[in-house]
């Protein structure tokens, strides 16, 4: 009877979601562990096409539905593209924003307490793969549990883009009486900064400086024939992306340095191409960014229905829990980590603030004159 019950509960609860409107829609291709067995991101795969993968980036960043640019941000969604899997090791979290699993044990008997907290899929080092247990081994009185509370929330999907290199502890954490909690365990930098080398701030600010000076050395003008691909801005960028650091795959990546590409094509940046990279993203010493804050495709503080940030003390916005209910967790126990990509991961979306406030442009006669903007970042498909 506990089965029959079961299957129900989740075929209606499977209908609800296919039901659930444009929130729940993956919008970024982010199929888990969809690799074809050659690697564990598109950078392992050393025949992969450059122009085929910066056209798979352009269709995703200037062809949907959502806006990537707007007049204050940068945005992309924390799901990793199609390509970054766990074939080999697992390489989720490449996109400035890191993301996991984490709850409390249910209990092991029927009125029992709940057991000792767990993490599934954390990075737990500077180098890819170096992660915490994916799969969340359970008792049958523990299935049961879940069973009987399909429904209720039970555990917590993190989404952190605290920058790996940025110190703690958060404002909120000078005392344990104000310190928050996640499942149990208090908001630290062991558990919820970024740990791979490249979700950083100085990672960040490299990428800006690079394509501001690579781009202001004139090699990636617009093409001579009509069906140039250097013609179309993003694919610019795109390129000089792969030219720089091979990650033109990433939605991140390529949209800071398509975007950055312009802004010095169109006379934004100026000669100091380091100014310009710590006006977007300040340093470390300056104490002005945690991280790239989280938001949705809504606004920039309006996340998607079961998410909610954690009070850090600051207005980063930089940290982010998601609902894991009962039957998420039976549904995804070898696999909570994929689950928080799929259920939320498209829809918990990076903000880059742009200093609007600061960007003067004075357009050079040459190339770019007749198609730059007011805005130029905001790239059109």
């Amino acid at each position: 009877m506990r089965s029959a019950k079961y299957i129900a509960i989740m075929g209606i609860a499977l209908m609800f979601a296919a039901c659930g409107g444009d929130e729940s829609t993956p919008a970024n291709n982010a199929e888990p562990n969809n690799g074809n067995g050659k690697g564990d991101t598109p950078l392992d795969d050393p025949d992969r096409d450059v122009t085929k993968s910066c056209e798979d980036r352009r269709a995703l960043v200037l062809e949907g539905s959502r806006e990537l640019f707007t007049d204050q941000f940068i945005r992309w969604s924390c799901a990793d593209v199609s390509g970054v899997n766990t074939n080999n090791k697992d390489s989720r979290g490449q996109e400035y924003c890191e993301y996991f699993a984490m709850l409390q044990l249910p209990p092991e008997d029927e009125g029992g307490e709940f057991g000792a907290t767990v993490d599934l899929g954390r990075n737990i080092g500077e180098e890819e793969g170096e992660v915490t247990s994916l799969s969340l081994e359970l008792s049958e009185d523990q299935i049961f549990y879940l069973e009987d509370h399909i429904a209720e929330p039970l555990g917590s999907c993190v989404f952190t883009s605290w920058h790996g290199d940025v110190p703690g502890p958060v404002p909120a954490c000078e005392s344990e009486e104000t310190c928050p909690t996640v499942e149990g365990i208090a908001v630290n930098e062991e558990f919820f900064r970024m740990k791979v080398y490249f979700n950083s701030n100085f990672a960040a600010q490299d990428l800006v400086r690079d394509c501001a000076q690579a781009t202001s050395e004139g090699n990636y003008q617009i093409g001579e024939s009509e069906d140039d691909a250097l013609n179309d801005d993003f694919m610019r960028g795109c390129q000089l992306t792969y030219d720089l650091y091979q990650t033109e795959w990433r939605k991140s990546d390529s949209s800071i340095c398509a975007a950055t590409m312009r802004l010095s094509e169109c006379g934004c940046v100026g000669e100091d191409f380091t100014a310009f990279a710590t006006a977007v993203v300040p340093t470390v010493e300056s104490g002005e960014l945690r991280g790239f804050p989280l938001g949705g495709w809504a606004g920039a503080d309006r996340l998607p229905s079961g998410c909610r940030y954690v009070e850090l003390g600051d207005d980063s916005q930089t940290i982010v829990t998601c609902d894991l209910t009962g039957g998420d967790i039976i549904q995804g126990q070898s696999d909570l980590k994929g689950l928080c990509r799929q259920k939320y991961g498209d829809n918990v979306v990076v903000h880059v603030p742009l200093p609007t406030a600061g960007i003067t442009c004075e357009t050079p006669d040459g190339p770019y004159s007749d198609s730059c903007t007011a805005t130029p970042w905001i790239l059109k498909p």
